[in-house]
C-alpha cells in the first residue's frame, strides 16, 4: 500500500520502519468499547507498533477510554496521528476523550516523536484535555506537533504555549531536552496574543526546522514577536505564514532576522500585505546568502514593479530555486512583462509562477496611509531603504464625490454584473470590484438590503474557486459584510437567515432567494473571518443544527458549515 507524502516526510523522524494497524476512515460514529473491538484487536495483533492512526472516524468517550487502556500497554508507540477523529462530538466530550488517550500513553512510558491532532474543532477545551500528555516525559522527545484547524483561538494558543513551556522546563529538570522541530498550527485564529505566547516558546526551544502558521489573523506586532523567535532558531528550513497581515512594519521586522536563517528553503509570505517597502527589505535581507532557497511566495502582497524587480535581483545566487510566486500583485502590464524578461534573462523563467491575477498598477495619488494601521516610529530612510517612511494604501482619496472609477482593467459595467452575477463577471469588474459593488448599497443600507446583495454575489459560490475568482469573491464578501457585522451583527445575521429560508419572514409576501447553496456555502468562509462576531457563532450553530427543509436536503453543506463553526468556537 502506497504511503502519502506526509507519511514519507515524517517517517524520517523514526529510527525504524513505520508499523501500525490499518484502521479505515469510514466516518463511523464509535461510542463504546464494543464499537472499537475490531480496532482494539488490530492494535493487539500489531507487533512492534510505533504508529497509531485514528483519523476518519468519530470517537466518543467510551471508545477513547478503551483505546487509552490499550495504549497503556504500548511503550513502543512513537507517532500518534489523531486528526479528524471527533466530528460531531460535544465540546465536553472531547477533553475527556483526549485525557483518556493521553493517560494511556503516559502510563505506557512511551517516548513520542509526533503528535497530530489537526482538523479537530476542540478549541481551548481540547488543549486542556492534552496538557497532562504534553507535560509528561512522553512528550520530551516530540519532534513534530500538528494542530492545524483546531479552532484554538487566543485562549487555546496561550494554553498550548504554556503546556509546551512546562514540557521544556520539565525536560530540563529531568536532564533531557525538548527539541521540537516541526510546528504546524494553521487556521486557528491565534491573533497577536496567541502567536506571541507561542513565539516565546519557539525562542526558548531554538531547534525548529519548520513553522507553519497560515490564516491566523496575526498582524505586525505578532509577526515581530515570531520574527524574534525565529532568529533564535538558526536551523529553520520552512516558514509558512501565508494569509496573515504583516504590513510593512511586520515585513521589516522579519527581514531583520532573515540573515540569521541561512538554512531556509521555503519562505511563504503570500497574501500577507507585505507591501513594496517590506518586500524591498526582504530582498535586501536574502540577497547575499540563502543559497539553499527553493521556494519564495510573495503573492497578493500589493507589491509594485520596483519591489518585484528588487526581489528578482535578490535571487541571482539561488541556484536551487524551484518556485517563485509573485502573482496577484500590482505590477501592471509593463511590470509583468519586465519581470518575465528579467527571469528569462537569468535562465529562471520556468520557476516563475503565473502572473495572471496581477491587479494592475496602482494610480498615483490614489494611495494614502490608513491612520493607525502601522505603529508610529517606523524606520525612516530613502526611497530604496528597507523601511520607507511612508507606506501607501489604496483608498478613494482625491476623487470627486459621486464619481465611481472602476479602473482600466474593467470590462463590464456594474449594472451588467448585477443583472448577471457570476464569478467570471465579478472578475471582469476589475481590481476595484469590491468597493464598486459595496457602493451600490448607498449610504445607509438596511440589513435586508445587505443580506440581499450578499446572496446575489454568492449565488455562484461553490467553495472550489481558485486564483483570481476566489480572491474576487472573498474580497467582495468582506467588503459587503465587514462593517455591517461590526455595527449590527444580530440584525444582519437574522436577515441572511431569512433570505436563505432558515428563518420565516414576518412579511408573508416575502420570497427569499431561489439559489441558496452559494450563500450557505459562503457562510463557511464568513464565519472564519475576524469580523464575524463570536456571540453570533452559537446562534448560527443552533439554526444550522436543527431540522430544516432547506438543510435536510443539503447534508454536506450543513456538515461543512457546522465543522467551520466548531473550529472557531
Amino acid at each position: 500500500m502506497a504511503k502519502d507524502l506526509s507519511v514519507q516526510r515524517t517517517s524520517s523522524y523514526l529510527d525504524e520502519e513505520e508499523k501500525g494497524p490499518v484502521i479505515p476512515g469510514e466516518n463511523k460514529k464509535l461510542d463504546s468499547s464494543a464499537d472499537v473491538a475490531d480496532i482494539l484487536a488490530r492494535i493487539k495483533k500489531c507487533e512492534g507498533l510505533n504508529t497509531l492512526r485514528l483519523s476518519g472516524n468519530s470517537f466518543g468517550v467510551g471508545a477513547c477510554e478503551a483505546i487509552g487502556e490499550a495504549l497503556s500497554n504500548l511503550p513502543t508507540v512513537k507517532r500518534l496521528l489523531w486528526s479528524d477523529m471527533f466530528v460531531s462530538r460535544l465540546t465536553d466530550e472531547i477533553p475527556r476523550s483526549l485525557t483518556s488517550l493521553g493517560n494511556g500513553v503516559v502510563i505506557s512510558g512511551a517516548q513520542l516523536v509526533e503528535l497530530d491532532l489537526s482538523d479537530n474543532a476542540f478549541g481551548l477545551a481540547g488543549v486542556k484535555g492534552i496538557v497532562t500528555l504534553l507535560t509528561s516525559s512522553a512528550a520530551f522527545t516530540i519532534k513534530v506537533l500538528r494542530f492545524n484547524n483546531n479552532g484554538l483561538g487566543i485562549g487555546g494558543g496561550k494554553a498550548l504555549a504554556k503546556a509546551l513551556e512546562d514540557c521544556y522546563n520539565e525536560a530540563q529538570q529531568a536532564g533531557a531536552r525538548f527539541a521540537l522541530e516541526v510546528f504546524v498550527a494553521g487556521r486557528n485564529r491565534l491573533e497577536n496574543d496567541g502567536a506571541t505566547a507561542l513565539a516565546a516558546v519557539f525562542k526558548m526551544v531554538g531547534t525548529l526546522v519548520q513553522v507553519s502558521m497560515p490564516q491566523n489573523g496575526i498582524t505586525a506586532d505578532g509577526i515581530a514577536a515570531l520574527a524574534q523567535a525565529f532568529g533564535n532558531n538558526p536551523n529553520l528550513q520552512t516558514i509558512d505564514l501565508n494569509d496573515n497581515t504583516f504590513t510593512q512594519d511586520g515585513a521589516c521586522a522579519m527581514a531583520e532576522v532573515l540573515p540569521n536563517l541561512q538554512q531556509l528553503r521555503v519562505i511563504n509570505f503570500g497574501d500577507c500585505l507585505v507591501r513594496p517597502g517590506g518586500a524591498v527589505a526582504i530582498a535586501e535581507a536574502i540577497q547575499d546568502g540563502h543559497k539553499l532557497l527553493e521556494e519564495l511566495n510573495l503573492s497578493f502582497c500589493e507589491l509594485n514593479a520596483d519591489a518585484g524587480t528588487a526581489i528578482i535581483n535578490a535571487l541571482n545566487n539561488k541556484l536551487d530555486l524551484k518556485k517563485l510566486d509573485l502573482n496577484g500583485n500590482c505590477f501592471g502590464e509593463e511590470g509583468v512583462e519586465m519581470i518575465k524578461e528579467m527571469m528569462e534573462s537569468k535562465g529562471h523563467l520556468e520557476v516563475l509562477g503565473t502572473l495572471s491575477d496581477d491587479e494592475g498598477e496602482e494610480e498615483e495619488g490614489n494611495n494614502t496611509r490608513e491612520e493607525g494601521e502601522e505603529s508610529e516610529g517606523s524606520q525612516g530612510g530613502t526611497e530604496d531603504s528597507k523601511c520607507k517612511d511612508e507606506e501607501k494604501e489604496e483608498s478613494d482619496g482625491g476623487r470627486s464625490e459621486g464619481h465611481e472609477e472602476l479602473g482600466s482593467d474593467t470590462t463590464i459595467t456594474i449594472e451588467e454584473y448585477i443583472a448577471r452575477p457570476s464569478g467570471e463577471n465579478l472578475v471582469a469588474l476589475g481590481s476595484r470590484r469590491a468597493q464598486t459593488i459595496a457602493k451600490t448599497l448607498g449610504s445607509n443600507p438596511s440589513p435586508d438590503d445587505i443580506a440581499s446583495l450578499y446572496c446575489k454575489v454568492t449565488s455562484c459560490y461553490t467553495g472550489e474557486e481558485y486564483g483570481s475568482m476566489k480572491k474576487a469573491l472573498e474580497d467582495t464578501i468582506d467588503s459587503i459584510l465587514k462593517q455591517p457585522f461590526e455595527s449590527n451583527s444580530s440584525a444582519l445575521l437574522n436577515a441572511i437567515l431569512v433570505q436563505v429560508g432558515l428563518i420565516k419572514s414576518e412579511n408573508k409576501a416575502f420570497k427569499g432567494v431561489k439559489e441558496v447553496d452559494g450563500p450557505l456555502m459562503a457562510l463557511e468562509y464568513v464565519v472564519k473571518r475576524p469580523y464575524f462576531p463570536r456571540e453570533a457563532e452559537g446562534i448560527l450553530i443552533a439554526f444550522i443544527d436543527k431540522p430544516s427543509p432547506v438543510l435536510d436536503k443539503r447534508v454536506s453543506v450543513r456538515d461543512k458549515l457546522l465543522r467551520a463553526l466548531m473550529s472557531v468556537c
